[in-house]
């Protein structure tokens, strides 16, 4: 059977000046086969662990023995003549340094093991100025990865793709990729690791990235500092959580990472440093400070201050707050639509917020009391806050309440007694109707002076039950 023009060995005509024995022919047959027949037609060179690398040539009859070999013999790969090392199967472990135009490509992600233990996986010929680019694909990795750029100083645009690749887990090997500059890339595709594999996996320094269809059990690790900024994309890939880190100072550097809607992350992610920016539909839980504080988003309306907490953008932001006096929590105004914020509160305590970048809805909720909770999300760059029962404990002095400071919206229409309630919590002297008079209502937020107070009413006269001196829960619902 014929492949496009080419004839496979079993169609050799009888007589040709092409002969070759036949008990060699399986053998050859089932190493085309490996390497794919594509490859005949490309600038390629053979790798085979019967090879040689000082009788071999690369051919595909008469293959080097080493991957580093074969690399060496090609002095003239370029953007226009790119080549292909076509490694047979096998575990090769010698050391070799990948260089540009070149792809290193397996005879299958189970046939060929790349597992060579050296400290960079990328020559030096990659220091060159202009478009650098290599590839690794079709095999497993058996040892550490490791392609840093910086390390041989890479000036020019360089990019390296690793595509069909399984990890085993038995070894645990990881993959590290360090840029040298803004323009260092690295592409990542149908990665699979075992499932006995459960450490770190990718660590990403200073590197942008695109990674698509990964499979693996181990954590994602992304780094940054303020040399450039980088970004990152993951999508339609599962793993553990990712940890983004950055010392950026200034937003210029940032460090971004998108992770798709097609993505399945089994854990929660990290996030430190204020230009460490992460937005997908994740989940994060933070336990707010006793103390003031600001939950940003790197890439915000208002650039977020040093010692802020960052959050997602575009995520499902959890807050626990175990606080030992009122705090005032400043909200940040994220770029992208549906971010959500829940906080929980676990203390006896208020917790007043603010919204950075007039990101605030007039009439929304302004702070959460005593163990309460509240859910805010962001549309069409504003935040959308629920608005919670408020609730509290006064006790009246001769049928009076003190002022109690509250959210509310207004004292017209709506006020009816089912919007501020009040229950007996201790009995003392007497007790009346208790209502919040229209006349005792001030509009406005907690902290801007809103609130009310309560009336100890003789159901009877209308008049003041001077020695209610009661103990009284209330709750005040918005209309």
């Amino acid at each position: 059977m014929a492949v496009g023009s080419i004839l496979l060995f079993d169609e050799l005509p009888e007589g040709s000046a092409f002969s070759l024995p036949t008990t060699d022919r399986g053998l050859l047959l089932a190493f085309a086969s490996a390497l794919g027949l594509a490859g005949l037609g490309t600038q390629g060179v053979y790798v085979s662990k019967q090879g040689s690398d000082t009788s071999g040539d690369g051919s595909f009859f008469r293959p080097f023995l080493t991957i580093q070999r074969a690399l060496t013999s090609i002095t003239d790969a370029s953007s226009s003549k790119p080549y292909v090392v076509y490694v047979g199967p096998g575990t090769f472990t010698e050391p070799f340094g990948l260089t540009p135009w070149v792809t290193v490509s397996g005879a299958g992600r189970f046939a060929t093991t790349l597992a060579p233990v050296q400290a960079n996986w990328i020559a030096a010929a990659f220091a060159a100025a202009g478009v650098q680019k290599a590839a690794l694909e079709h095999f497993t990795l058996g040892a550490s990865l490791v392609a840093d750029f910086a390390a041989i100083s890479a000036a020019g645009t360089t990019s390296l793709l690793l595509q069909d690749v399984f990890v085993d887990g038995a070894t645990s090997p990881a993959m590290t990729f360090t840029g040298a500059s803004a323009n260092s890339r690295v592409f990542l595709q149908n990665i699979e690791a075992s499932l006995t594999f459960v450490s770190t996996f990718f660590i990403f320094n200073n590197i942008n990235s695109v990674a698509n269809a990964i499979f693996v059990n181990g954590a994602y690790v992304y780094n940054g500092n303020d040399l450039y900024l980088t970004q990152h994309h993951l999508s339609g890939s599962i793993g553990n959580g990712p940890t983004v880190t950055s010392t950026a100072t200034t937003a210029a550097n940032r460090l971004f990472l998108t992770v798709g809607q097609d993505c399945l992350i089994a854990s929660s992610p990290s996030i430190t440093g204020i230009f460490a920016s992460l937005q997908g539909p994740m989940r994060i839980r933070r336990v707010g400070p006793d103390a003031a504080a600001e939950f940003s988003f790197a890439g915000s309306v208002v650039a977020p201050s040093v010692g802020s907490i960052p959050l997602i953008m575009g995520g499902d932001n959890l807050i626990f707050a175990n606080n030992s006096a009122d705090r005032v929590y400043s909200i940040g105004r994220p770029t992208f639509n549906g971010t959500r914020i829940r906080v929980k509160n676990q203390s006896p305590f208020n917790i007043d917020f603010t919204f950075l970048g007039a990101a605030g809805t007039t009439g929304d909720a302004s702070y959460i009391g005593p163990f309460g909770y509240i859910e805010m999300w962001l549309s069409d760059g504003t935040w959308m806050v629920d608005n919670p029962v408020q609730t509290g404990t006064t006790q009246l002095a001769a049928g009076l309440s003190p002022f109690i400071p509250a959210d509310i919206f207004t004292v017209g229409a709506g006020v009816g007694p089912g919007n501020i309630q009040a229950t007996l919590a201790t009995f003392s002297g007497a007790q009346g109707n208790i209502v919040a008079k229209v006349s005792d209502r001030v509009v406005g937020t907690r902290a801007g002076g809103g609130g009310f107070r309560l009336t100890s009413i003789d159901p009877l006269t209308g008049a003041t039950v001077a020695t209610d001196t009661g103990v009284y829960d209330w709750m005040a619902k918005r209309p």
